[in-house]
């Protein structure tokens, strides 16, 4: 109503009219996104002698309307739409998260435990165990209940499985007779998470 017939300018025109009801959506999604409000508001607060004010055809706009409509509109709707936007990705992302730890084999309690094992088993080094110590190591996670990162190193049919382990990481650190903390839990975390999952 009060800017609907407002003078033809830059921004405001044939296309940003307040003159339809399809081109004032328009306009109204544009103040939402904030693509060139201040633009607009300035268009809007156009008035004498840059228009006509007379009492047969005015043409020209309100700077008060113009800021109060703009502003209110700015600080009600473009935060609402902000918060919307920003909860509907938050909300992805939780699920995303969920999902994610819903297919995840070790959890975040397993790898405290590992660290109590490793504090257990080397408590003076606090990064490097040496190769001896990796058996009592899997030994104090197998006493721990954590049944993705351990196993019965004493067991026949696991011996090899452990062989294999220290071989590899003695392989990793180039024989230099010591394994390092997030090799050590690296190998393990590998070695726990089934082969489909592996698999391309």
């Amino acid at each position: 109503r009060w800017f609907g017939n407002l003078k033809t300018q830059a921004r405001i025109g044939n296309v940003l009219t307040f003159r339809r009801y399809g081109s004032v959506i328009y306009l109204l999604f544009e103040h939402l996104t904030l693509d060139a409000w201040t633009d607009n508001m300035l268009e809007m607060s156009l008035s004498a002698p840059a228009c006509r004010a007379e009492a047969a055809w005015d043409d020209c706009g309100s700077p008060a309307l113009a800021r109060a409509y703009c502003l209110t509109f700015y600080i009600a709707c473009s935060y609402v739409f902000l918060n919307l936007v920003l909860s509907i990705v938050l909300d992805h992302f939780s699920l995303i998260y969920t999902l994610a730890s819903d297919f995840t084999c070790i959890n975040d309690q397993d790898f405290e435990s590992f660290r109590v094992a490793w504090h257990r088993v080397a408590p003076r080094e606090q990064h490097w165990i040496r190769p001896w110590q990796l058996a009592p190591l899997i030994m104090e996670l197998h006493g721990l209940h954590v049944a993705q990162l351990a196993f019965d190193v004493n067991a026949r049919a696991h011996r090899k499985r452990l062989w294999m382990l220290r071989f590899y990481l003695d392989e990793l650190h180039k024989g230099r007779g010591r394994f390092h903390f997030q090799a050590v839990l690296r190998t393990l975390a590998t070695h726990a998470v089934p082969m489909e999952y592996l698999l391309p």
